[in-house]
């Protein structure tokens, strides 16, 4: 009694605070599968006999990384058995579904920034007023009219150039006298020399002027596919230190890249600001209520191809003859509409890691093309924000599954010749022999190492690998965690099976209908002890009653910080709470009666009630601690959700 103001305060500042972690109780408090509607797959993981039981770990902590590395999703996996894991993913609410068409049509307003580079073409082949009638039918919103016009004005412009050359020279041949004829041409009598050669250059740059008109049009097209790419990627900025003034020097993330490098595509173009901004908004607002994927397909997809390793010898700097060919293809049209049979565009993994000040940074962004000739005599370009390096894609020159089965036996932490952090790996016994022989050919040619088709780093092979090898970059903590993560789970390709071998779907619909009659079943079991405590335990009944409401509101409060998940054997768990509970009360309860008939005080009954009961409740409680603790780590999502509810 001595602090009851103390303890008063305590308890409502609990009670506050969970009951505001609480409200609105549709944003905060999460639904189970079972409740909000799911699917739930079941993969095997192919282990070799002597596979340790940790592998089935690390493919777990892989595939988080790889699918959810920002947490945004509540997806789930759990380990089942030795050699099984149960990934779990909620399916989108109305609300949800409703948001992410407000997305998806903002994306679809790209479809007036996008220009058909065939069909502009074909236009292009066409003589005469077909050729204009075709320009003009491509010229179907104001964006692809801004987009076309300069090259129909470049195109009338070449056309009376072409025309005014043509002319004069048949003017020259006409004023020309007979070959019997040696007399000489009057002057005036046509063109000169130099008016049909100043004439012929007039009509060379027409032409050039066209071709630019033509390769501009085709760069300025935006189409939804580019659009959603640009907003997929990583929103992580990358921080570094500018050597100039020694303070930090923040880089623009991924995805700040691609949007500037889109919307440089969209310059001049009429509403091209506002209808990016416009969906950039919208995904803002999907991303914040998105629970999950789209679909189970987006999760099946995600779960395959993922942690592979390849080797790629990197093309030098002006090794190929067609090397500017490929690099207008790309700037022009994407790395995968790049034709080559000879080499292909692989994406830079960070493009912090290419570069050590802010001055080689702005390097980078005023000419990329320049500074890996210079720096690392490799063949780069920038597109849509990324970088992207030309590989050898060719026998001899690469090292993938297309060379034969090979993998990692292990990967760890190790250091470079600088002393910064790498990452170190020893090739299984047929691994060593295709690097050996890879490596063999490849002397003092620049070497990639990809990983699930990103080039992480490019070194020149200094002499025949053996099992050993590093990957080597200035990587953060979390970075080099997730290399190391990876290369010890190998190919999860060829560890996780291919279809997952059970698919259970449980439709939202139905998930409501599990949660009404779930909270009707807490409600009714709530009024009914309620009811009961009151009518035999009078006053004392009603306090107990109050100190269940506190306990909901706690439970509740410490599923919302903690992001855990309601299921239905959890709204079970909270049901069977209240009858612990009520039993711990119905036990002091019951000792008070008996001190107050022996003669003792309010006061001094109460405190001997407690004492005399608390060591039984304690033992009762904390048994089922142990119980749901062994629940929490060995049970289904269903189960764990039972668990940490009744723990709580």
């Amino acid at each position: 009694m001595r602090h009851i103001l103390r303890n008063s305060i305590l308890i409502l500042v609990v009670l506050i605070f969970c009951g505001l972690s609480i409200y609105p109780p549709k944003e905060h408090l999460r639904l189970g599968k079972d409740l909000a509607g799911g699917v739930s797959l079941v993969y095997t993981v192919q282990l070799n006999p002597d596979d340790p039981p940790e592998v089935v770990d690390r493919v777990i902590e892989v595939l988080v990384e790889r699918i959810n590395p920002d947490g945004l999703f509540e997806i789930s996996f759990v380990r089942q058995g030795r050699d099984r894991i149960e990934i779990t993913m909620p399916l989108p609410s109305q609300e949800v579904q409703q948001l992410k068409t407000e997305y998806e049509d903002a994306l679809a307003a790209f479809e007036d920034f996008e220009l058909d580079a065939s069909a502009l073409e074909r236009a292009l082949r066409l003589s005469g007023e077909e050729r204009q009638e075709a320009l003009r039918a491509l010229m179907t919103s104001d964006a692809r009219t801004t987009m076309v016009r300069p090259v129909l004005e470049a195109l009338e412009a070449d056309e009376l150039a072409r025309q005014a050359y043509e002319d004069a020279v048949n003017q020259k041949e006409a004023a020309a006298p007979p070959a019997e004829e040696t007399a000489e041409i009057a002057e005036g009598s046509g063109p000169t020399d130099q008016e049909i050669s100043d004439l012929l250059n007039a009509a060379g740059e027409a032409a050039d002027a066209l071709d630019s008109a033509k390769s501009g049009a085709i760069a300025s097209s935006v189409s939804p596919d580019d659009v959603r790419e640009a907003l997929l990627r990583s929103n992580d900025a990358t921080t570094i230190r500018d050597e100039s003034n020694g303070k930090p020097f923040t880089l623009p993330s991924p995805r700040e890249r691609a949007v500037a490098a889109i919307r440089e595509r969209l310059e001049g173009i009429p509403g091209g600001d506002e209808t990016l901004d416009n969906a950039l908004a919208k995904l803002e607002t999907y991303n914040a209520n998105r629970q999950g994927l789209d679909d189970p397909e987006d999760l099946q997809r995600l779960l395959q191809g993922s942690g592979v390793l390849q080797f790629r010898i990197a093309v030098k700097n002006g090794e190929l003859a067609n090397e500017q060919q490929l690099r207008q293809q790309i700037r022009e049209r994407g790395p995968a509409n790049v034709e080559s049979d000879t080499a292909n565009w692989y994406v830079l993994n960070q493009i912090e890691d290419w570069f050590d000040t802010v001055e080689e940074w702005r390097r980078v962004q005023a000419d990329p093309a320049a500074f890996f000739a210079a720096q690392r005599n490799m063949v780069v370009e920038e597109y849509d924000g990324d970088y992207y390096a030309l590989m050898y894609d060719i026998p001899g020159k690469r090292l993938t599954e297309a060379e034969g089965q090979w993998s990692l036996a292990s990967s760890q932490r190790a250091q470079d010749q600088l002393g910064r952090p790498a990452v170190g790996f020893t090739m299984d016994p047929r691994g060593t022999r295709f690097v050996g022989e890879f490596t063999g050919a490849n002397v003092q040619q620049p070497m990639g190492v990809l990983l699930d088709g990103r080039v992480y780093t490019v070194a020149t092979i200094q002499q025949r690998l053996t099992r050993d090898s590093q990957i080597t970059g200035t990587y953060s903590e979390q970075e080099l965690n997730y290399l190391i993560k990876t290369l010890n789970a190998g190919s999860l390709q060829a560890r996780l099976s291919e279809e997952p071998i059970s698919v259970s779907n449980l439709a939202p619909e139905l998930g409501a209908d599990n949660l009404k009659k779930g909270l009707t079943a807490a409600w009714i079991s709530l009024i009914v002890v309620g009811a009961f405590m009151v009518f035999y335990y009078f006053t004392c009944g009603f306090v107990a009653v109050i100190a269940l409401l506190c306990n909901a509101i706690i439970i509740l409060g410490a599923m919302s910080l903690a992001r855990a998940a309601f299921t239905l054997p959890g709204i079970a768990g909270i049901v069977l709470t209240f009858g612990m509970a009520v039993d711990a009360n119905v036990l002091i309860y019951e000792r008070l009666r008996e001190e107050l008939k022996a003669g003792n005080d309010l006061r001094s009954a109460v405190r001997i009630a407690y004492s005399k009961v608390l060591s039984t409740i304690v033992d009762a409680n904390v048994t089922n601690l142990i119980i749901c603790f062994v629940l929490a780590q060995t049970g289904t999502q269903e189960i764990k959700g039972f668990a940490i509810t009744l723990g709580i």
